[in-house]
């Protein structure tokens, strides 16, 4: 890393000194699947009100270019956040991506709007150590999934933490939580 230390722009009255940058992230932020169920007015991806704008970013990471990726971080051991930018519930081939994350000793924290889980899912979060589950959903999309058939917002949004607490009651992961 470059010394700034000395550069034009740095003021020796504040005597600035640059934070050190480690080699590899503590947290790493993959996309294995760009999809995502909701369109959140905030969303930098899903947001956006042109599809033709929305359409190129979709895309599902190859499983073995998944786990070579995540290889290249198995000293570390970063905390994993799959679908950053989207819902890791749609991941095609969510339960070998989570397995291939937590197999090589990696923390994993998932933030999800929780509308496609199933006790099956929340099951296996609950086997494997899923580190951290958070439900986020923003209030502005429940007028969406109230326009899908025979659906309640309400009973989607309070199902999907209620189902994974029943099966985790006894364990200590995942830890849950909501951001709202």
């Amino acid at each position: 890393m470059p010394d700034w230390t000395n550069a034009d722009w740095v003021d020796p009255a504040y005597e600035w000194r640059p934070l050190p940058v480690p080699d590899l992230p503590d947290r790493l932020l993959v996309d294995f699947a760009t999809r995502c169920n909701l369109r959140c007015p905030m969303c930098p991806v899903w947001g956006l009100e042109d599809e033709t704008q929305i359409a190129p970013l979709k895309g599902i990471m190859n499983l073995s270019a998944a786990r070579e990726m995540l290889d290249e971080f198995t000293t570390k051991k970063p905390m994993v956040a799959p679908s950053i930018y989207g819902e890791p519930l749609l991941i095609p081939n969510l339960r070998q991506v989570l397995k291939d994350v937590k197999s090589r000793g990696m923390p994993l924290a998932l933030n999800t709007n929780g509308l496609t889980l199933t006790e099956s899912i929340a099951k296996y979060f609950c086997d494997i150590a899923v580190d951290s589950v958070v439900f986020s959903i923003v209030f502005s999309a429940l007028a969406e999934i109230a326009s899908w058939p025979a659906k309640s917002p309400f009973g989607l949004v309070v199902y999907a933490p209620a189902i994974v607490f029943s099966i985790r009651v006894l364990r200590n992961s995942p830890k849950l939580a909501d951001n709202q």
